[in-house]
């Protein structure tokens, strides 16, 4: 892996908060066990010879049973003699410490079995973000951190830490494996997705359990659930559905091609009673389409400034087109999307210009989708410094995606 970060103006680093390899300012903080004895190194990612001075919390695990101590790092190395020999170490525990943290391998292989029952919340929450971390710099395979975050959902009892996997399993789920692999994870997580609606005990959380299984489910058994609950022949137990959310399995349905999707897009759209909300469903639904000629009439509209207006509906409409589950065959949208950007944020929102590259890449994890946002930047070396930067933050994850899944490197950017 390179880093890009030398090659950006200051301008560019104050306005994104990550790039290819490693935050710009933000100091990388490495522990590593040797016996009883716990090594912490710390490096500047720009190179300037910064030391960052500060207390950090480290979590010692032994076994089931883990102790936090506080660190103060005042140097490039700090050693601290333990006086036991500890079976993993976690740092930045405390939820204060600033900084990348980076595990060894040995801490890294028993995170992924223990992590689930540290009893500190504080603790597993910064437990996940750096396994998390270690994904995205390869250091830690996205199958192995999958399967970690299914295995502790179903214990967790903290409603934010439950959340935070939630969004950790949708994000790894979409993003960071090859479609084979992720059709292979499927029942899995649609089994544990289900298990945990029915564990749930009050709506609220059966709802979030329930809303990511409408955004994750491949398996045919799966997809033909949701469209049986769609035409009321089953109902989640304990959780009513209003009328929106069955408008979001019509288009859950529409975006996974189902047989006669076209005809359950047609009978959602009859039933929808609020004006707004049928307004936003006819703008949106074109995206959705399986005739690739009608997606690429919806995106062309999208040149037009008046059929920006709702830039909600833009934003969702441009999601679909680039859904992952069909990101090779709207890898086309990718170019006329950032050609259009300096209008969007000329015409638009304070915030369209972030939600609209959202919905242009986040779906993609291709090689070509990278490429295609590296020889944008190449070919436009004085674009705005703070719409650069806004792009090099939302194309970050599409780089890490492509190299992770497709092998992708940066050229020259």
């Amino acid at each position: 892996m390179i880093s890009i970060l030398d090659r950006l103006s200051p301008e560019d680093l104050a306005s994104w908060s990550r790039v290819w390899v490693e935050e710009p300012g933000r100091p990388v903080i490495a522990t590593t066990l040797r016996g009883d004895v716990l090594r912490i190194t710390q490096r500047d990612p720009r190179q300037r010879g910064l030391v960052w001075r500060q207390r950090i919390g480290v979590t010692l695990g032994d076994g089931d049973t883990t102790r936090q101590i506080s660190v103060a790092l005042r140097g490039p190395t700090t050693i601290v003699p333990l006086g036991f020999k500890p079976e993993f170490v976690l740092a930045g525990t405390d939820g204060v410490g600033y900084g990348r943290f980076e595990t060894d391998s040995t801490s890294r292989t028993a995170l992924i079995d223990r992590l689930a029952r540290m009893p500190d919340p504080v603790a597993r929450s910064a437990g996940w973000q750096t396994l998390q971390e270690e994904m995205l710099d390869a250091r830690l395979a996205p199958g192995a951190l999958l399967s970690a975050a299914l295995a502790a959902l179903p214990e967790e009892k903290d409603d934010l830490i439950a959340q935070e996997l939630l969004g950790l399993i949708g994000g790894t789920y979409w993003r960071f494996l090859a479609d084979s692999v992720r059709r292979r994870f499927a029942p899995e997580v649609e089994r544990v997705l289900w298990q945990a609606v029915d564990a749930a005990g009050t709506p609220g959380k059966k709802g979030a359990y329930f809303q990511a299984i409408v955004a994750t489910a491949l398996t045919p058994d799966g997809v033909a659930r949701l469209e049986r609950i769609w035409r009321k022949a089953e109902t989640p137990a304990g959780l009513p559905l209003a009328e929106q959310q069955y408008t979001q399995l019509a288009e859950a349905l529409a975006v996974r091609r189902v047989g006669g999707s076209e005809t359950i897009l047609d009978q959602e759209e009859k039933g929808i009673t609020d004006p707004d909300r049928l307004a936003r469903f006819r703008f949106v639904r074109r995206a959705l389409s399986p005739e690739a000629a009608v997606r690429d009439s919806l995106f062309a509209g999208l040149r037009d400034l008046a059929n920006r207006r709702r830039e909600s509906w833009v934003g969702e409409a441009l999601g679909y087109l680039n859904h992952p589950l069909h990101a090779r065959e709207s890898e086309h949208y990718v170019r006329p999307s950032l050609d259009l950007l300096l209008e969007i944020k000329q015409t638009g929102d304070l915030f369209f210009p972030t939600n609209w590259l959202n919905a242009a890449l986040d779906g993609h994890q291709s090689a070509i989708a990278a490429g295609t946002v590296s020889r944008f930047l190449r070919e436009h070396p004085d674009y705005p410094h703070r719409l650069r930067g806004k792009l090099l933050q939302v194309a970050h994850g599409l780089f890490r995606a492509a190299a992770i899944v497709d092998g992708w490197a940066p050229d020259g950017l």
